[in-house]
């Protein structure tokens, strides 16, 4: 699928740094995506497009230390991590 549906852009404020979301519209119960270590949101760009065609709303954020931004890119590592947690 080559369409790119729209969303609306979050950012969770936290004291270690923010949570990026992007919400796109749907009905029923929302799917939240989580990606896992050390991936980012965009691991579901190619599935996003067929979940809101089919009317789902769609919830897909990064973990703190894994935002996809282009030009600030920190590699998540267990240190890094780990130092967020426990300045909880």
């Amino acid at each position: 699928m080559d369409s790119k549906p729209a969303f609306t852009e979050h950012r969770i404020r936290r004291e270690q740094g923010a949570i990026y979301a992007r919400d796109y519209d749907g009905t029923g119960p929302a799917f939240v995506l989580m990606h896992g270590f050390p991936d980012n949101l965009h691991i579901y760009d190619d599935l996003i497009p067929y979940l809101t065609a089919a009317g789902r709303r769609v919830v897909a954020f990064d973990f703190l230390g894994f935002l996809a931004h282009p030009t600030r890119r920190l590699r998540p590592t267990a240190s890094r991590i780990s130092s967020a947690i426990s300045r909880r």
